[in-house]
C-alpha cells in the first residue's frame, strides 16, 4: 500500500530551531563573563531564568513531536526518535490542532496510551506560505469519525 507523508519535512528543523540559538546565548555570555565590567548579579540570574525557561518550554512541546507521520489509509504510521509505531484511525479518541502553536501543530489523542504515549502531535504539510495544515486536520477529523462509526454502527456523533 502506498502512504502519503501527512507531516512537515521540515519537522526536524523546527525542534533544532532554538536549541542553536540557545548555545549562542551560552557562548555570548562566556565571552562576556571573560571581558571586565562591573557585573550586574540581576542581569545575570535573568539571563540565566530566561535562558533555563527558554529551554524547558522548548522541550515540553517541540521535542515530543512526532519526527514523520505516513498515511496509510484506515491506519496511521507514526515515527518519533526511531520508535515507529502503526495507529488505527479507529484507535484515535480526539484530533485537534494547537492554535497557539507556530507553526501549527496536530494533536492525536489516542483511546488508550501506546509506545509514544496518549498524545501524539506532529506538524502537518503545508504549502510555502504555511497553509494547507487545515486540510489535514479537516481530513483526519473526518476519517477519525468515520473508521469510529464504522466500528460502532449505532453511535452517532
Amino acid at each position: 500500500m502506498t502512504m502519503r507523508r501527512i507531516s512537515s519535512s521540515c519537522t526536524l528543523l523546527h525542534k533544532w530551531s532554538v536549541v542553536i540559538p540557545f548555545i549562542g546565548l551560552l557562548i555570548a555570555y562566556a565571552h562576556i563573563r571573560q571581558h571586565p565590567f562591573p557585573e550586574d548579579p540581576r542581569f545575570i540570574a535573568c539571563f540565566l531564568v530566561f535562558a533555563v525557561a527558554m529551554c524547558a518550554v522548548h522541550v515540553a512541546f517541540s521535542l515530543k513531536l512526532a519526527d514523520e507521520v505516513l498515511d496509510a489509509g484506515d491506519r496511521l504510521r507514526v515515527r518519533r526518535r526511531g520508535v515507529e509505531v502503526t495507529i488505527a484511525l479507529a484507535d484515535i479518541e480526539r484530533v485537534w490542532k494547537r492554535w497557539w502553536s507556530n507553526p501549527d501543530q496536530i494533536v492525536l489523542q489516542l483511546r488508550s496510551p501506546g509506545e509514544l504515549g496518549e498524545r501524539i502531535a506532529f506538524i502537518p504539510q503545508t504549502d510555502l506560505l504555511g497553509f494547507g495544515g487545515k486540510a489535514v486536520l479537516t481530513d483526519l477529523r473526518r476519517r477519525v469519525s468515520e473508521a469510529r462509526t464504522r466500528l460502532q454502527p449505532g453511535r452517532r456523533r
